[in-house]
Protein backbone atom coordinates (compact mmCIF):
# COMPACT_ATOMS: atom_id res chain seq x y z
CA UNK A 1 0.00 0.00 0.00
CA UNK A 2 1.76 3.86 -0.84
CA UNK A 3 2.57 5.95 1.55
CA UNK A 4 -0.19 8.67 0.70
CA UNK A 5 -2.98 5.69 0.41
CA UNK A 6 -2.01 4.43 3.93
CA UNK A 7 -2.19 8.07 5.52
CA UNK A 8 -5.72 8.70 3.69
CA UNK A 9 -7.13 5.43 5.37
CA UNK A 10 -5.30 6.22 8.45
CA UNK A 11 -7.11 9.81 8.13
CA UNK A 12 -10.62 8.06 7.95
CA UNK A 13 -10.13 5.96 10.42
CA UNK A 14 -9.62 8.61 13.23
CA UNK A 15 -12.48 10.65 11.21
CA UNK A 16 -15.34 8.08 10.68
CA UNK A 17 -18.12 10.68 10.00
CA UNK A 18 -18.59 13.04 7.19
CA UNK A 19 -18.73 16.61 8.59
CA UNK A 20 -21.45 17.57 5.71
CA UNK A 21 -24.13 15.69 5.51
CA UNK A 22 -25.10 15.76 9.58
CA UNK A 23 -22.98 13.92 10.99
CA UNK A 24 -24.96 10.41 9.70
CA UNK A 25 -23.04 9.47 7.10
CA UNK A 26 -19.54 7.70 7.18
CA UNK A 27 -16.48 8.86 5.62
CA UNK A 28 -15.21 7.72 2.76
CA UNK A 29 -12.64 10.59 1.61
CA UNK A 30 -10.67 13.47 2.38
CA UNK A 31 -12.23 16.82 0.78
CA UNK A 32 -9.47 19.63 1.11
CA UNK A 33 -11.42 23.20 1.99
CA UNK A 34 -10.86 25.71 0.50
CA UNK A 35 -10.07 23.45 -2.59
CA UNK A 36 -6.43 22.98 -3.59
CA UNK A 37 -7.19 24.52 -7.05
CA UNK A 38 -7.89 28.24 -5.98
CA UNK A 39 -4.71 28.13 -4.42
CA UNK A 40 -1.20 29.43 -6.66
CA UNK A 41 0.46 26.00 -7.60
CA UNK A 42 -2.47 24.30 -5.83
CA UNK A 43 -0.67 24.57 -2.22
CA UNK A 44 -3.55 24.73 0.13
CA UNK A 45 -3.08 25.40 4.00
CA UNK A 46 -2.14 22.50 6.09
CA UNK A 47 -4.41 21.09 8.18
CA UNK A 48 -7.53 21.97 6.01
CA UNK A 49 -8.58 18.63 5.32
CA UNK A 50 -11.67 17.55 6.70
CA UNK A 51 -13.52 14.20 6.53
CA UNK A 52 -16.40 13.68 3.66
CA UNK A 53 -18.63 10.81 2.15
CA UNK A 54 -18.01 10.76 -1.44
CA UNK A 55 -21.78 12.25 -2.27
CA UNK A 56 -20.67 15.42 -0.25
CA UNK A 57 -16.88 15.80 -1.74
CA UNK A 58 -18.25 15.41 -5.64
CA UNK A 59 -21.14 17.61 -4.95
CA UNK A 60 -19.31 20.85 -4.96
CA UNK A 61 -16.98 19.98 -7.65
CA UNK A 62 -18.40 22.60 -9.95
CA UNK A 63 -19.08 25.24 -7.42
CA UNK A 64 -15.13 25.12 -6.64
CA UNK A 65 -14.32 24.98 -10.19
CA UNK A 66 -15.92 28.65 -11.13
CA UNK A 67 -14.51 29.79 -7.59
CA UNK A 68 -10.87 28.60 -8.50
CA UNK A 69 -11.31 30.42 -11.69
CA UNK A 70 -12.65 33.54 -10.28
CA UNK A 71 -9.11 33.58 -7.57
CA UNK A 72 -7.05 32.21 -10.06
CA UNK A 73 -7.79 35.18 -12.41
CA UNK A 74 -6.56 37.71 -9.52
CA UNK A 75 -2.95 35.82 -8.95
CA UNK A 76 -0.98 38.02 -11.26
CA UNK A 77 -1.70 40.67 -8.92
CA UNK A 78 -0.70 38.94 -6.26
CA UNK A 79 2.44 37.62 -7.74
CA UNK A 80 3.92 39.20 -10.36
CA UNK A 81 5.82 36.36 -11.78
CA UNK A 82 6.09 35.08 -15.39
CA UNK A 83 4.93 31.49 -14.25
CA UNK A 84 1.90 32.48 -12.53
CA UNK A 85 0.80 35.09 -15.19
CA UNK A 86 0.93 32.33 -17.40
CA UNK A 87 -0.56 29.93 -15.11
CA UNK A 88 -3.29 32.44 -14.77
CA UNK A 89 -3.89 32.83 -18.23
CA UNK A 90 -4.20 28.57 -19.05
CA UNK A 91 -6.46 29.17 -16.11
CA UNK A 92 -8.65 31.61 -18.31
CA UNK A 93 -8.01 29.91 -21.45
CA UNK A 94 -9.61 26.44 -20.25
CA UNK A 95 -12.62 28.18 -18.58
CA UNK A 96 -13.34 30.02 -21.84
CA UNK A 97 -13.18 26.35 -23.33
CA UNK A 98 -14.92 24.36 -20.45
CA UNK A 99 -17.85 26.91 -19.92
CA UNK A 100 -17.99 28.62 -22.93
CA UNK A 101 -21.73 29.98 -22.39
CA UNK A 102 -20.99 31.20 -19.12
CA UNK A 103 -17.44 33.23 -20.20
CA UNK A 104 -19.36 35.14 -22.94
CA UNK A 105 -21.36 36.78 -19.94
CA UNK A 106 -18.77 37.87 -18.41
CA UNK A 107 -18.07 41.56 -18.62
CA UNK A 108 -14.57 42.84 -17.61
CA UNK A 109 -14.23 46.71 -16.30
CA UNK A 110 -11.87 48.64 -18.59
CA UNK A 111 -8.56 49.99 -17.39
CA UNK A 112 -10.22 52.90 -16.79
CA UNK A 113 -12.23 51.82 -15.03
CA UNK A 114 -10.29 50.27 -12.78
CA UNK A 115 -7.65 53.45 -11.79
CA UNK A 116 -10.94 55.57 -11.29
CA UNK A 117 -11.99 53.01 -8.75
CA UNK A 118 -8.41 52.58 -7.22
CA UNK A 119 -8.14 56.02 -7.01
CA UNK A 120 -11.16 56.70 -5.18
CA UNK A 121 -11.20 53.83 -2.77
CA UNK A 122 -7.28 54.77 -2.11
CA UNK A 123 -6.23 50.87 -3.40
CA UNK A 124 -2.31 50.76 -3.83
CA UNK A 125 -1.36 48.34 -6.23
CA UNK A 126 1.20 45.72 -5.18
CA UNK A 127 4.93 46.42 -6.09
CA UNK A 128 4.99 45.19 -10.14
CA UNK A 129 1.51 45.24 -10.30
CA UNK A 130 -0.30 47.48 -12.98
CA UNK A 131 -3.96 48.93 -13.15
CA UNK A 132 -5.03 46.68 -15.84
CA UNK A 133 -4.70 43.37 -13.84
CA UNK A 134 -7.15 44.61 -11.26
CA UNK A 135 -9.78 41.63 -11.64
CA UNK A 136 -12.24 43.32 -12.03
CA UNK A 137 -15.44 42.30 -14.09
CA UNK A 138 -19.68 42.13 -13.92
CA UNK A 139 -20.35 38.50 -13.43
CA UNK A 140 -23.30 36.29 -14.47
CA UNK A 141 -25.78 34.80 -12.33
CA UNK A 142 -24.42 31.25 -12.33
CA UNK A 143 -21.44 32.71 -10.20
CA UNK A 144 -23.71 33.50 -6.63
CA UNK A 145 -25.14 30.05 -7.08
CA UNK A 146 -21.60 28.63 -7.25
CA UNK A 147 -20.47 30.70 -4.36
CA UNK A 148 -23.64 29.78 -2.00
CA UNK A 149 -22.46 26.41 -2.65
CA UNK A 150 -19.02 27.19 -2.11
CA UNK A 151 -19.78 29.36 1.18
CA UNK A 152 -21.93 27.01 3.11
CA UNK A 153 -19.65 23.98 2.65
CA UNK A 154 -16.76 25.98 3.59
CA UNK A 155 -18.59 27.40 6.66
CA UNK A 156 -19.46 23.57 7.74
CA UNK A 157 -15.78 22.91 7.68
CA UNK A 158 -14.67 25.90 9.26
CA UNK A 159 -16.98 25.75 11.76
CA UNK A 160 -15.96 22.37 12.68
CA UNK A 161 -12.25 22.96 12.76
CA UNK A 162 -12.76 25.53 15.32
CA UNK A 163 -15.19 23.54 17.70
CA UNK A 164 -11.90 21.46 17.90
CA UNK A 165 -13.35 19.04 15.66
CA UNK A 166 -16.11 18.34 18.02
CA UNK A 167 -19.23 19.82 16.46
CA UNK A 168 -20.74 19.20 13.41
CA UNK A 169 -23.40 21.11 12.09
CA UNK A 170 -26.86 19.53 11.67
CA UNK A 171 -28.14 18.74 8.46
CA UNK A 172 -30.54 21.41 8.46
CA UNK A 173 -28.35 24.36 10.10
CA UNK A 174 -29.42 27.91 8.07
CA UNK A 175 -26.34 29.12 6.77
CA UNK A 176 -26.50 32.40 5.60
CA UNK A 177 -24.20 33.99 2.99
CA UNK A 178 -23.57 37.14 1.51
CA UNK A 179 -20.56 38.02 -1.24
CA UNK A 180 -19.08 41.01 -2.49
CA UNK A 181 -17.06 41.21 -5.18
CA UNK A 182 -13.62 43.80 -5.22
CA UNK A 183 -15.96 46.65 -6.68
CA UNK A 184 -17.67 46.71 -3.36
CA UNK A 185 -14.10 47.69 -1.76
CA UNK A 186 -13.01 49.42 -3.97
CA UNK A 187 -16.11 51.84 -3.79
CA UNK A 188 -15.55 51.66 -0.36
CA UNK A 189 -18.74 49.92 0.22
CA UNK A 190 -17.16 46.47 2.24
CA UNK A 191 -19.28 44.33 4.73
CA UNK A 192 -16.11 44.13 6.28
CA UNK A 193 -16.51 47.40 8.30
CA UNK A 194 -19.80 46.74 9.85
CA UNK A 195 -19.09 46.65 13.68
CA UNK A 196 -19.45 42.77 14.70
CA UNK A 197 -16.86 41.83 12.36
CA UNK A 198 -13.99 44.27 14.17
CA UNK A 199 -14.76 42.51 17.29
CA UNK A 200 -13.68 39.08 15.36
CA UNK A 201 -10.86 36.91 16.14
CA UNK A 202 -8.06 37.01 12.82
CA UNK A 203 -6.74 33.23 11.99
CA UNK A 204 -2.96 33.96 11.35
CA UNK A 205 -0.32 32.09 9.70
CA UNK A 206 -2.16 30.34 6.63
CA UNK A 207 0.85 28.43 4.97
CA UNK A 208 2.31 25.50 3.41
CA UNK A 209 5.61 24.52 4.20
CA UNK A 210 6.96 27.86 4.13
CA UNK A 211 5.09 29.73 1.89
CA UNK A 212 2.52 31.79 3.66
CA UNK A 213 -1.20 32.11 2.16
CA UNK A 214 -2.93 34.94 3.81
CA UNK A 215 -2.71 37.26 0.39
CA UNK A 216 -4.17 34.29 -1.28
CA UNK A 217 -7.05 33.80 1.82
CA UNK A 218 -7.48 34.51 4.95
CA UNK A 219 -10.52 34.68 7.33
CA UNK A 220 -11.33 36.19 10.57
CA UNK A 221 -14.12 34.27 13.00
CA UNK A 222 -15.97 34.34 16.41
CA UNK A 223 -17.74 31.55 17.82
CA UNK A 224 -20.37 31.01 21.21
CA UNK A 225 -18.58 28.53 23.88
CA UNK A 226 -21.40 25.95 22.99
CA UNK A 227 -20.52 26.12 19.29
CA UNK A 228 -24.36 26.53 18.24
CA UNK A 229 -23.66 29.91 16.72
CA UNK A 230 -20.44 31.44 14.70
CA UNK A 231 -19.50 33.86 11.74
CA UNK A 232 -16.56 34.17 9.25
CA UNK A 233 -15.53 36.33 7.16
CA UNK A 234 -13.31 34.75 4.27
CA UNK A 235 -10.84 37.07 2.09
CA UNK A 236 -9.78 35.86 -1.49
CA UNK A 237 -7.36 37.98 -2.40
CA UNK A 238 -7.94 41.19 -4.36
CA UNK A 239 -10.84 39.20 -5.79
CA UNK A 240 -14.39 38.51 -3.36
CA UNK A 241 -14.73 37.94 0.56
CA UNK A 242 -17.68 35.87 1.71
CA UNK A 243 -19.68 36.57 4.90
CA UNK A 244 -20.77 33.29 6.56
CA UNK A 245 -23.49 33.09 9.56
CA UNK A 246 -24.32 30.04 11.49
CA UNK A 247 -27.17 30.66 14.10
CA UNK A 248 -28.91 27.74 15.62
CA UNK A 249 -29.44 29.41 18.99
CA UNK A 250 -30.22 32.61 20.00
CA UNK A 251 -28.32 33.68 22.36
CA UNK A 252 -26.31 37.25 23.27
CA UNK A 253 -24.08 36.05 19.88
CA UNK A 254 -26.73 34.47 18.25
CA UNK A 255 -28.39 38.37 18.75
CA UNK A 256 -25.40 40.04 17.57
CA UNK A 257 -25.54 37.83 14.42
CA UNK A 258 -28.49 37.84 13.26
CA UNK A 259 -28.34 41.97 13.67
CA UNK A 260 -25.47 42.06 11.63
CA UNK A 261 -27.34 40.12 9.12
CA UNK A 262 -30.06 42.70 9.41
CA UNK A 263 -27.64 45.34 8.84
CA UNK A 264 -25.91 43.75 5.90
CA UNK A 265 -29.21 43.17 3.95
CA UNK A 266 -29.79 46.92 3.88
CA UNK A 267 -27.33 46.99 1.47
CA UNK A 268 -26.41 43.51 0.57
CA UNK A 269 -28.67 40.44 -0.57
CA UNK A 270 -27.52 37.27 0.77
CA UNK A 271 -26.90 34.88 -2.16
CA UNK A 272 -29.92 33.38 -2.43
Amino acid sequence: MGQSLTKVKRFLSNNPICIFCGGVTPSTSQDHIPARSIFIDRKWPEGYVFSACDSCNNSSSDAEYLVSFLTAVGWDILDASEATKQKAKEVFEEFIIRKHSLAKKITSASTNQKRALARQSGFELPRGATHSQIPLAKLPPEFDAALKTFGVKLAKALHYLHSGNQFILPAEADITAFGETNTSWLRGESFQDYELFNTLFPVQNLRRENIVLSQQFSYSYGMTGDFRNSVFICRFGHVFNLALFVVLDSDEFGDSVNRSIDSLSENHSPIP
